[in-house]
């Protein structure tokens, strides 16, 4: 079975990588630049079909990957990217006897004579655990549980993904296929550990004790295990329940206020914060309380990286793009053979066609993939005679990117929910000013910083916002 898994992950790559090897040294010689354009659109939709279906079959460690690869639309054509994130949501049900397995092995009893009571159907699924409804000492719990061998399989499966990207890379297209597989590595090992998952959960119920609009739900069960974890069960909606999506205006404009509240004390004040807050990580109490569960994956900010965060910004409102890349430099982004004219050509003509769009902008929301115009985006690039992917070969991807990007693009995706008439700059604007700036990071006057945040994050928000409007709703 496991050398059938290996070698069936091998060829279906190879098929893949033939395909648009085809593609691009055969069909390409004898198009037009017009219908290559327009195949070059289709293949990569079609081989994406392919691959999440072929994804979904496998299981395991292969969803976390195409669920990594979603999130890179830095590299990956959106007719690529669109098709993977599917799998946010569609992880398949184990069957309860696996569970069970798992739960007797490491409880070392009948897990019947454990908990109370365990709903064998379950209530969520991932790549790694699934999570059943079960009753503990009189108490209504979620039941989170590695599936049975699944060290052993994503170890196997980790070793053929490093081989698989790196011959990626060698034939078809050059990315850094070694920073993103380490970022995916610690992505799942991470994941993989339920005791260090419950360490989170616990840390971040500290720091949110006092918030009166957030909840974190309490771990139970105190003795350490990596493979099973359980919290109390939180009853609520999620904000893409129809029954919560039809509630008045003020009560969702209220829950994307205290969202955003919530991640710029993550972000500004803790330097922690949850790193996947799609719709189901998040649950709507009936009092209006927001209860953030899954504490699998979060990030950290640390101090250099603030530093250098204030250095763009404030460096961005003067348009002074060299100095947004001596923060970039500062950072540790940038590689020495990085070519630093391109990257300050790039900066200066991104912003500035940033500024022309939004004058021209009633709100946030009114930012389309035809409003970028990703055509002269293309044009500009091929001018200089770079791409995306050439200037992100030569960039050090920072630990907590990829985490930075899901997060900005998912509770951007999360206000379109929430409220369609507001940005995240308008939901931002006080919580940042009352809580960043009045406290120990106010190193610059709000006007100021808060400009640079907008110029900045608007650039990076506005080209996510069309895509993963239309993934959610």
């Amino acid at each position: 079975m496991k050398l059938f898994r290996t070698l069936s992950a091998y060829l279906f790559s190879f098929y893949i990588a033939s395909q648009l090897y085809f593609h691009y040294n055969i069909r390409k010689k004898f198009m037009s630049k017009e219908a290559f354009a327009i195949a070059t659109n289709d293949i990569w939709h079609k081989v994406s079909l392919q691959i999440k279906n072929k994804i979904l079959k496998l299981g395991g460690i292969y969803i976390k990957l195409g669920q990594f690869l979603s999130n890179l639309n830095h590299l990956f054509p959106e007719e690529f990217i669109e098709p993977l994130q599917e799998l946010q949501d569609r992880v398949p049900n184990r069957p309860y006897k696996e569970i069970f397995q798992r739960l007797e092995s490491e409880l070392g009893i009948d897990p019947n004579d454990f908990f109370d009571y365990i709903d064998k159907k379950a209530i969520a699924s991932a790549s790694t655990a699934q999570v059943h409804f079960g009753r503990y000492k009189g108490r209504d719990v979620a039941i989170k549980v590695l599936y049975p061998g699944i060290e052993v399989s994503i170890a196997n499966d980790l070793k053929v993904i490093y081989y698989i990207l790196k011959w990626i890379n060698g034939i078809l297209i050059a990315f850094p296929y070694q920073e993103l597989f380490t970022q995916l590595k610690s992505l799942i090992q991470q994941e993989m550990d339920l005791s260090l998952e419950r360490e989170n959960t616990v840390k971040m119920r500290e720091l949110f004790k006092n918030d009166p609009y957030i909840r974190i739900p309490e771990p139970l069960l105190f003795h350490p295990s990596k493979s099973i974890l359980v919290t109390e069960f939180v009853y609520g909606m999620k904000i893409t329940d129809p029954q919560f999506l039809a509630k008045d205006q003020m009560t969702k404009s209220n829950i994307a206020d205290h969202l955003i509240q919530a991640y710029i004390k993550m972000v500004f004040r803790f330097r922690f914060f949850h790193a996947d807050p799609h719709p189901g990580n998040l649950i709507i109490e009936e009092n209006g309380k927001i209860c953030f569960i899954d504490f699998g994956a979060v990030a950290k900010i640390t101090a250099k990286e603030e530093e250098a965060l204030v250095m763009i910004l404030s460096s961005s409102l003067i348009s002074d793009y060299q100095g947004m890349i001596k923060g970039f430099d500062f950072l540790g982004i940038l590689k020495e053979n990085t070519d630093r004219a391109k990257l300050i050509a790039i900066t200066e003509y991104s912003m500035q066609k940033m500024k022309r769009i939004l004058t021209n902008l009633d709100s946030f929301q009114n930012i389309s993939l035809d409003v970028l115009n990703l055509e002269e985006d293309k044009i500009f690039l091929k001018k200089i005679q770079t791409s995306i992917q050439d200037l992100i070969a030569e960039l050090n991807l920072p630990a907590n990117y990829i985490s930075l990007q899901r997060v900005l693009a998912q509770l951007v995706g999360n206000l379109a929910l929430l409220d369609p008439y507001k940005s995240i700059f308008d939901y931002s604007e006080r919580p940042f000013r009352e809580l960043v700036l009045n406290g120990q990071n106010a190193t610059l006057p709000f006007q100021i910083l808060w400009d640079g945040l907008n110029s900045v994050l608007r650039e990076i928000g506005s080209s996510l916002y069309s895509f993963f409007k239309k993934r959610q709703l």
